[in-house]
């Protein structure tokens, strides 16, 4: 596996990558987001925290909101929403199916991502950051329903 290969590289320099901290808020105007599906973020095989929702604006259209959001920095990371339950080895986004979403947008803070329309939300079970790069997972989050989660409040909308 070629990736394998990048893991030395990787762990040396991974402070060198871009850091950045992003701070969006929900857009949508004044109203509350509808709260999906939520997980926390865990490490895989690098250190991530924070908290991976999304949300059904009160257009209809999807969001994935990463929350007090911080992932080890490193170079081409992307943003997946996974459909294997739990993402514990590399091979668990593949094997099961994935949507990328786009390159991560900082690997600090509150950010958001455009789930696209048409999308069938609960078939994804979970979140990846991904290194296209070295094509491992850095960290990722399990998504539960709603009633089986109690870690973030309803957030509400507002403009940017």
């Amino acid at each position: 596996n070629v990736g394998w290969y990048w893991m030395p590289i990787l762990e040396v320099f991974a402070n060198t990558f871009f850091s950045r901290t992003v701070q969006e808020t929900i857009p949508g105007g004044t109203g509350q987001g509808q709260r999906v599906a939520a997980g926390q973020f865990a490490k895989v095989h690098w250190p991530g925290e924070g908290n991976a929702t999304i949300y059904k604006l009160q257009g209809g259209e999807h969001l994935l909101r990463l929350s007090e959001f911080s992932v080890q920095a490193g170079p081409k990371l992307h943003v997946y929403l996974a459909k294997a339950p739990e993402v514990r080895e590399n091979a668990d986004v593949p094997r099961a199916g994935y949507l990328d979403l786009g390159g991560l947008k900082g690997n600090q803070g509150d950010q958001n991502y455009d789930i696209p329309s048409g999308t069938a939300v609960g078939d994804y079970k979970s979140v990846a950051v991904w290194c296209a790069l070295a094509n491992k997972v850095f960290a990722a989050a399990s998504l539960k329903q709603p009633s089986a989660v109690s870690h973030e409040p309803s957030a509400k909308a507002t403009p940017e």
